[in-house]
């Protein structure tokens, strides 16, 4: 994994995106319960995005639907700092601090001939917002609302085949697969595991506050939806084939995910 200086170099080469948090009482099938909600933007994709010598011919581009604050960084301009602008950029919550960079992965895209794949890089960092303070969205043509969503509705909406991918029916309800595997695998293999006192020596003090508010309502829902998780294959796991389970699951796609 690259340090922060490394991180900073070849900007225009790296995307980034802020995962922010909060827990609020809202209704669950008629129950008001704390819930873990996730700061989420409905991204207007396709014609509001696309610039086409960014594209080749056989890749559509960014589908529309719903997902987490994200974009490029720009010339010289640090990941973190990108992860933060996009945040405050496509939400309209302002930026308290980074918390830490919690994941990164690598991300296919298709040459300008739309027939090689390449990766790129896409980070993701832990942003602090205060969740009951917004302004007015500046990427107005980007993005067309940003609401404070329950993890319970994310994995709701996977489940019911409301999946945004590329080559997939364009739905602006839809969650992107990638960003919702993108949180929930750091969430599972770092936040999930982690003891009391791995918790109490981490070096961070706004990591370790973060997780010691938000890491039990992660272990619930992770134990409340930890099938589905499975069986939408959002954590790798060499069981994922083994797992039975009836779900109303109605985009195939998921058969290569």
């Amino acid at each position: 994994m690259e340090d922060a200086d490394e991180r900073s170099t070849k900007a225009r080469d790296k995307t980034a995106s802020g995962l922010a948090t909060a827990i609020k009482r809202v209704n669950i099938k008629g129950k008001l319960l704390d819930t873990l909600l996730v700061l989420a933007v409905w991204n207007n994709g396709y014609a509001a995005q696309r610039r086409k010598s960014n594209f080749g011919p056989n890749d559509p581009g960014k589908p529309p639907g719903v997902g987490l604050p994200t974009g490029g960084s720009e010339a010289l301009e640090a990941v973190e700092h990108a992860a933060e602008r996009e945040t405050d950029d496509e939400s309209g919550y302002p930026i308290n601090r980074t918390i830490c960079h919690l994941s990164d992965f690598k991300a296919l895209k298709k040459n300008k001939a739309g027939d090689v794949e390449t990766t790129y890089p896409h980070y993701l960092y832990l942003i602090d917002v205060d969740p009951d303070f917004v302004r007015e969205i500046k990427e107005k043509k980007e993005i067309k609302k940003a609401e404070w969503i329950p993890f319970c509705e994310i994995i709701e909406r996977l489940k019911l085949g409301k999946i945004a991918m590329k080559h997939c029916r364009a739905d602006p309800e839809a969650f992107y697969y990638s960003h919702a595997k993108n949180f929930i695998v750091p969430f599972f293999y770092k936040v999930y595991n982690m003891t009391a006192e791995e918790i109490m020596a981490e070096q961070n003090q706004y990591y370790r506050e973060w997780l010691v508010k938000f890491r039990p309502f992660i272990v619930k829902e992770i134990d409340d939806h930890v099938n589905e998780i499975l069986y939408l294959k959002l954590i790798p796991n060499k069981h994922h084939d083994t797992v039975k389970i009836e779900l109303p699951i109605k985009s195939p796609i998921l058969l290569n995910v």
